[in-house]
């Protein structure tokens, strides 16, 4: 009989999960189980599809940095191939070369970072450029990078998925216990929705707020760091230019906030003037899915009602999304193979 395996979450991280396990296993039946689907998630549901992604390597702190540095170079590598495909415009993909700047001058603005050989042309900037913004900028970066559109990029794996034979099923779970007869694997990408589904008190909502400008002149992204909760960037994109930004930890308000809006432009409009001429095409907020540490691991899991399932958990990589989704999904689906190896495991059907 066919192996059945369900994948719990249908953001970026779920579909990543399950497009690598169809590729480790050409003939098992896999299914996505998500409450809502791409652009629609907003983080309760999964991983947050409407953020200004982009490849930028955090630290997450909890995260052993040479598994982030994986996770990011295998990201990097998928994405890169993606942008040169005769259809990768069509993907939401692309690449853009930019400023990261510092208001102080210390051992992480002179760099290198951690990831100055994964993202191309890691350099510090110029006095030259330097003397182009504001004079509170005292250092910077310039490197290129990949952005990603998610609501496009994600459809494109729903896509992918459908067409390797993939079934994507609309649900919303409150208890694993709701499938536990349906799969004889399960992998759990259910971003914030962990907080509820898998009882994880450690998960945090990291709200962000963004707007959509209409800024076709705008070729370059820019970005600094205010402080711990805000943040300011520039982020041009295949069809618009993403303005952002905040990170409140705990904050679970959805509502947007004109006062943020309001610092959101001015603090972009001070790097480049010119913003303030641009076409307001949309404006959300988005919840990223915090955790002390991303978890990326196996559990043979006991249930309320004592029935014990096969678990990979896939979740909690906070703003660093985008930046991991393939890594973790490739590992996420290695950790699949080796369990179902390791424990002879046979469709239940």
């Amino acid at each position: 009989m066919v192996l059945r395996i369900g994948v719990v979450g249908a953001g970026i991280q779920g579909m990543a999960t399950a497009i690598n396990i169809q590729t480790q296993f050409l003939d098992a039946q896999v299914t996505v189980i998500g409450a809502e689907f791409s652009p629609n998630i907003r983080g309760l549901s999964g991983a947050t599809n409407c953020g200004a992604a982009f490849i930028m390597p955090e630290f997450l702190a909890g995260t052993p940095q040479e598994l982030q540095k994986q996770w990011t170079k295998s990201t990097h590598d998928h994405l890169i191939k993606m942008v040169y495909q005769s259809e990768g415009y069509k993907l939401g993909i692309n690449l853009a070369t930019g400023y990261g700047l510092f208001t102080e001058v210390g051992e992480i603005s002179r760099g290198p970072p951690h990831w100055d050989d994964i993202l191309f042309g890691w350099r510090r900037t110029t006095p030259a450029e330097l003397s182009c913004f504001p004079d509170k900028f005292l250092d910077g970066w310039n490197f290129t990078t990949v952005v990603v559109n998610p609501g496009i990029y994600t459809q494109y794996l729903y896509d992918r998925f459908r067409l390797r034979g993939g079934r994507i099923v609309q649900r919303k779970l409150t208890s694993m216990e709701e499938i536990a007869d349906d799969y004889d694997m399960f992998a759990c990408a259910p971003g914030l929705g962990a907080f509820d589904l898998l009882k994880d008190e450690t998960m945090m909502p990291m709200r962000g707020q963004l707007i959509s400008v209409e800024a076709p002149w705008i070729k370059h992204f820019y970005g600094y760091e205010k402080d711990e909760e805000t943040l300011c960037y520039i982020i041009p994109r295949t069809s618009d230019v993403i303005l952002g930004g905040t990170f409140q930890v705990g904050e679970w308000d959805p509502v947007v906030d004109p006062e943020i809006s309001k610092r959101i432009m001015d603090d972009c409009s001070e790097i480049v003037p010119s913003l303030r001429h641009a076409k307001r095409l949309d404006e959300w907020t988005g919840l990223r899915p915090g955790r002390p540490s991303v978890r990326l691991e196996y559990e043979h899991l006991e249930l309320d009602s004592g029935k014990k399932i096969h678990v990979v958990y896939d979740y909690g990589h906070g703003g660093a999304g985008v930046t991991l989704h393939w890594g973790c999904g490739t590992m996420a689906a290695d950790l699949v193979k080796d369990t179902i190896e390791k424990n002879g495991l046979k469709s239940l059907l």
